[in-house]
């Protein structure tokens, strides 16, 4: 297998998608588990002009020079707060930060998932819910533990 720097691929992903191509890959990477993981099949795809990203929809985005690929926490009016399935940390940007929306996924057990359905939506609505049941148990955790300690 060969092995190819991520600023290559992803400049060239960039440029296919300027082409109004959709471009499928191999996703690597921990920041959407549990919802997405490594392995899986990503096809990501051009935004319509018709088109304006929408609170879960998930994005390949420029940040930091770094390339992203978060869900859309929230819509804001000048600009978008995203973040990863698997992450507590947000990055805010603006729209024409975004190259691409995620369209379809293949998992590993060759399930394919149309980001427009209903499975997906379950299974997003599904893991962003136990995301914040975890995060509001660590939360009572740290009190408890807190409170212990004085």
């Amino acid at each position: 297998m060969i092995s190819i720097p991520n600023d290559i691929v992803f400049k060239e992903l960039e440029e296919c998608i300027k082409r109004s191509e959709s471009v499928t890959i191999r996703l690597h990477g921990r920041s959407m588990e549990p919802t997405l993981h490594t392995g899986d099949l990503i096809t990501l795809s051009p935004l319509s002009d018709k088109y304006f990203p929408k609170k879960n929809d998930v994005i390949l985005f420029r940040y930091a020079d770094q390339y992203i690929f978060h869900r859309i926490k929230e819509v804001r009016a000048d600009d978008y707060v995203t973040q990863g399935d698997g992450l507590g940390s947000v990055e805010i940007i603006r729209y024409d930060e975004i190259i691409a929306i995620l369209t379809l996924v293949t998992l590993q057990n060759g399930k394919v998932l149309k980001c427009n359905g209903l499975k997906w939506k379950m299974r997003s609505f599904k893991n962003l819910s136990v995301k914040k049941l975890r995060l509001s148990l660590a939360g009572k955790c740290y009190r408890r533990l807190k409170r212990l300690a004085e």
